[in-house]
């Protein structure tokens, strides 16, 4: 919400401002922006960067049941992907790639290629007990 409740917000304000004065309207939002939207979004950014470093380490550190090699599946690479299709230029083959990979960056279907683990037993201690005959009247 750190990101969507200022935009809605600006969205709402760009109405109001051009219904006061439609002149003011531009800088009015820009001053706003500066003050609230930036902000929030500097926020997003650096917790966002933070949180798909932890995840392609832990993808190539193996703490994951998945392959190592899965850590190219993340979400930052996908859309460092996304911008170099973008980059390269206005073809529909990389409109394509890019829009496929910006939209879902991790496949559904990820081979496991480790056994699952065996299913636990549980220590007597855990069995209730029966109720003794006299408590169920």
């Amino acid at each position: 919400c750190g990101v969507h409740v200022p935009c809605c917000m600006a969205v709402w304000l760009l109405k109001r401002f051009r219904a006061n004065d439609p002149g003011a309207m531009r800088e009015e939002l820009l001053r706003w922006m500066g003050w609230f939207l930036l902000p929030a979004t500097a926020i997003f950014l650096v917790f966002f960067l933070l949180s798909a470093g932890v995840q392609i380490r832990a993808f190539a550190a193996g703490y994951t049941p998945l392959p190592r090699r899965c850590w190219i599946y993340s979400v930052l690479f996908g859309l460092l992907f996304a911008v170099l299709m973008k980059g390269i230029g206005d073809f529909p083959l990389t409109n394509a790639l890019a829009t496929a990979v910006a939209t879902n960056p991790v496949p559904v279907s990820i081979p496991v290629l480790r056994s699952p683990p065996a299913p636990r037993v549980l220590p007597d201690a855990f069995v209730l007990p029966e109720i003794p005959q006299e408590w169920r009247e």
